[in-house]
């Protein structure tokens, strides 16, 4: 039974993708089907996906469409589209999922509210550590393995993010809302049919879109709610994306119209070929 459908918007980095694909493998939920959101890598993208199916028999499907510049929000909406489950968790390809990842996204969902989730940012020693395997997702699932990593390798950021804790210590705390991250976050799919999906008008890297989301799910009367500590990912290490000045521009000019419907999102055109 598919209880949630995980996007993941790709560009080439097919060794990347591949080790975020093995950690969803490990997951203690596997109730879960994964689009690969593919916006025009090279034919080495989907000879890995290929390689990788056994893995996810009927699981793992591949959408994509031509390199024509960046556009992430055209090639999600596509996925979203297809989606099976009535349940969307979006995560990004260099973030390794914790191996409960998707039953906190799965244990925290509830009507009227969307999901926003962290990341630990490792530095170089721990990431080219996991890119050679010497670090497995389960060690870093490990609270005590995860810890004297963080001690011993230091360069890592919001490391407190990375310790899960279990949905009965949880509760006992109220957590306080966060804002929507791209990398970690989850949303019913008819409340991004409501707000017609992502904008595609964001065709510049270095975020914005989701910010944009956010914007109109809270018009919509959604609530934010938290999963750090639930839902947690390790975001490997690379040379960070300066946002683009347009970005910002967008978003502050779609911020003053108040539109709760992306401008360019779902109603705008017809769905890509799927493979």
């Amino acid at each position: 039974m598919i209880k949630a459908s995980i996007l993941i918007a790709v560009y080439n980095k097919e060794a990347i993708v591949k080790k975020t694909l093995t950690a969803l493998s490990g997951q203690s939920c596997q109730s879960f089907e994964i689009i690969i959101c593919d916006d025009g890598s090279d034919p080495g993208m989907a000879t890995m996906l290929d390689e990788m199916q056994p893995l996810f028999p009927g699981r793992l499907r591949h959408v994509r469409h031509r390199d024509a510049g960046f556009r992430k929000c055209r090639i999600l909406n596509t996925g979203a589209a297809i989606a099976q489950s009535d349940y969307i968790i979006v995560l990004d390809p260099d973030c390794i999922p914790h191996v409960h990842f998707v039953r906190a996204h799965l244990e925290e969902r509830r009507k009227g509210n969307y999901l926003s989730g962290r990341r630990v940012e490792l530095g170089k020693p721990i990431t080219q550590s996991v890119s050679e395997n010497s670090i497995s997702i389960d060690q870093l699932s490990n609270p005590v393995n995860f810890l004297w990593r963080m001690i011993r390798s230091g360069k890592n950021r919001h490391w407190e993010a990375g310790f899960y804790i279990p949905r009965f210590l949880r509760k006992l705390k109220k957590s306080s809302p966060l804002k929507l991250k791209g990398c970690n976050m989850s949303f019913w799919k008819e409340d991004l049919e409501r707000v017609n999906g992502f904008d595609e008008l964001f065709e510049n890297p270095g975020g914005g879109e989701d910010t944009d989301l956010e914007r109109r799910f809270i018009l919509c009367g959604l609530k934010s709610k938290s999963v750090k500590h639930a839902a947690v990912c390790y975001h490997l290490h690379h040379k960070k994306l300066e946002r683009h000045p347009l970005v910002q521009e967008l978003c502050t000019q779609l911020e003053e119209k108040g539109a709760v419907h992306a401008v360019k999102g779902f109603s705008q055109r017809g769905k890509e070929k799927i493979k």
